[in-house]
């Protein structure tokens, strides 16, 4: 069982009183120069008390750099605390930013076709008649029929989509914009069969061409 602290200061005490009558005798031996060594005052460890007081001052020390330490924790937990709350803001507003973006791209195409459909309602409302009528074997004119389509090639237009060349046409031959039935040279002059399409610069389909007869 470990002993006491008083009893274990008190034992070190009689052991440094021992020691120190050890060295007085030691000096009075023969040989002056080691009496005169040996015989200086031996300093003497603290006594019980003072070494209390010694270790009372040291464990408010550590008390005090203990409590330092557990502020700076509590201090790193809050800040902590504070990343977590504004990484989890974030989110939330990430979330509803994705779901905002959603529903407009939504409402977007939404709009889009209804602005087709007005775009091309003339058209779409009278075409089935059209059909019937050619079907029982009624005659329709060509004026009407074109008539008919003026919607889509203006709802073309207004999409950004350009036609490249017109049925008939004269032209330079451009392999950029042309595809030959038969082969062709740059500048061959050629003339359109089919027209092609373009969306801004992209060329989404040639038109069809053949060289001038």
């Amino acid at each position: 069982m470990p002993q006491p602290l008083e009893t274990l200061l008190e034992d070190s005490w009689r052991a440094w009183s021992d020691l120190a009558a050890s060295a007085v005798t030691v000096a009075a031996l023969p040989g002056r120069a080691l009496a005169d060594w040996l015989g200086a005052p031996w300093p003497l460890p603290p006594g019980p008390g003072e070494r209390l007081t010694v270790l009372e001052a040291e464990r408010g020390a550590l008390l005090q750099a203990l409590g330092a330490s557990k502020g700076a924790l509590v201090e790193i937990e809050a800040r902590l605390a504070t990343e977590r709350a504004l990484v989890e803001e974030l989110r939330a507003r990430y979330v509803q930013l994705e779901q905002s973006v959603s529903g407009q791209l939504e409402q977007a195409v939404q709009d889009e076709r209804l602005a087709l459909y007005r775009r091309l309602e003339s058209m779409l409302t009278q075409l089935p008649g059209v059909r019937r009528a050619i079907a029982e074997g009624n005659e329709v004119a060509a004026a009407d029929v074109l008539s008919l389509l003026a919607p889509l090639d203006a709802a073309l237009a207004g999409w950004g989509f350009t036609p490249i060349g017109e049925v008939g046409e004269r032209l330079a031959f451009d392999q950029s914009l042309h595809h030959a039935v038969r082969p062709a040279a740059p500048g061959d002059p050629v003339v359109v069969r089919h027209v092609g399409y373009r969306f801004g610069p992209q060329v989404l389909r040639k038109a069809k061409v053949a060289p001038e007869a």
